[in-house]
């Protein structure tokens, strides 16, 4: 059936105002709007050479335009466009639906976390001078800054910050119970000296031929020329680190170090199985943390690796490695191409991009089931 350009007008002004999608970009906007704006501007489509509604699949050469054949096409073209915008439409709200579901579904844990302090867990307490007291706290020295909830607190962004200076020697240092009084005793004597961290628990995974040995986790950050290390040495005799294996005094060596030993003495999970203070605390197996100051959700790594520079960075490396850690197939889905074929790809509603990342610190695709995942990759 001939039809003119006349008739293919009276579609565009009956429609410019229904809403449509870029099959290009997936962008939401009118009819008129893509076609007078949207396509010529942003995709360079040209109406005097192509048909704009299949992305220049149709094209003709100059004078061509009003051809019976290229009016039919473009007519046609404009009718089917409209229909499955209507229908992606229908697509994209239904999958919305979807993704509030499965985000309901997904919510982590830790977004209801109760962080419950001093909790014994069933233990007896032991008639130990100050052993289930916080001391030698100085909440003064530590800079105020962003305050988080869920057992972090206001204070832990100064005690990074404050390790950050380098102005002090810091220290991850266990106590076992039947010294503890000479510890607490020794170190009123440098208290000047010395600051312990908030963050503290008392643990019983050492183990010896009498069976479990309560002992207590702290933090201690000292200056520099402080008296410490030989009080450690000469009082309390437990060896200081660069001695072996048996150590019960690790000095912190990082940021990263240091906020990782934060969330270590403020959860249940514990490796403390060897008598001494492992260096990597991955994978921690046993729940012999009780009693714990602050205790914090696992989770809560990834908010104190935002408190200093290459935190996240140093988490990722840390957790993925090289390791595939999501398949592409379940961030892509199917969505229709400019000539309304179906292929993988993601659309921007959903708030998720699809890479496939060469020479980075952990792969984010792997291509498996046969399919290329190449048509989204993003080299750096």
């Amino acid at each position: 059936m001939i039809k003119s350009y006349s008739t293919f007008f009276r579609h565009l002004h009956k429609h410019s105002q229904d809403p449509v999608y870029c099959p290009e970009c997936f962008e939401q906007m009118t009819l008129s709007h893509f076609y007078y704006k949207h396509a010529p501007n942003k995709h360079e489509l040209d109406s005097r050479k192509q048909c704009m509604f299949c992305f220049g699949r149709r094209q003709w050469h100059r004078g061509e335009k009003n051809l019976s054949v290229n009016v039919n096409h473009i007519e046609s073209c404009l009718k089917l466009f409209v229909t499955n915008a209507k229908d992606f439409s229908a697509f994209l709200d239904a999958r919305e639906e979807d993704l509030v579901e499965e985000k309901e579904l997904e919510a982590c844990e830790c977004q209801h976390f109760q962080s419950n302090p001093r909790d014994m867990f069933g233990r007896p307490k032991l008639n130990n001078v100050g052993f289930y007291d916080s001391m030698f706290e100085k909440p003064e020295m530590w800079e105020e800054g962003v305050e988080f909830h869920g057992g972090l607190g206001k204070d832990v962004w100064g005690i990074v910050q404050r390790y950050l200076r380098g102005d002090l020697e810091w220290f991850h240092i266990i106590v076992k119970h039947d010294i503890f009084e000479t510890f607490y005793r020794e170190m009123e004597t440098i208290r000047d000296q010395c600051v312990m961290l908030p963050f503290w628990c008392l643990c019983d995974g050492l183990v010896n031929e009498e069976g479990k040995i309560q002992h207590r986790h702290m933090i201690i950050a000292c200056k520099l020329a402080s008296s410490f290390e030989n009080l450690w040495k000469e009082k309390i005799r437990y060896e200081l680190p660069n001695s072996g294996r048996a150590k019960k005094c690790v000095k912190i060596k990082s940021a990263f170090h240091l906020v990782r030993t934060i969330l270590y003495v403020s959860q249940p999970k514990s490796s403390c199985d060897k008598d001494y203070i492992p260096d990597n605390w991955m994978d921690p197996v046993k729940l012999s943390h009780f009693h714990i100051n602050r205790p914090l959700h696992p989770h809560s790594i990834a908010f104190l690796c935002t408190l200093f520079p290459g935190g996240i960075e140093k988490l990722l490396w840390e957790q993925l490695g090289n390791k595939n850690v999501s398949s592409w197939e379940k961030v892509a889905k199917r969505v229709p191409d400019p000539w309304y074929n179906v292929r993988w790809g993601t659309h921007p509603r959903d708030g998720l991009e699809v890479f496939k990342l060469r020479n980075s610190p952990a792969s984010a695709l792997r291509g498996n089931g046969g399919r290329d995942p190449s048509v989204f990759e993003f080299i750096r």
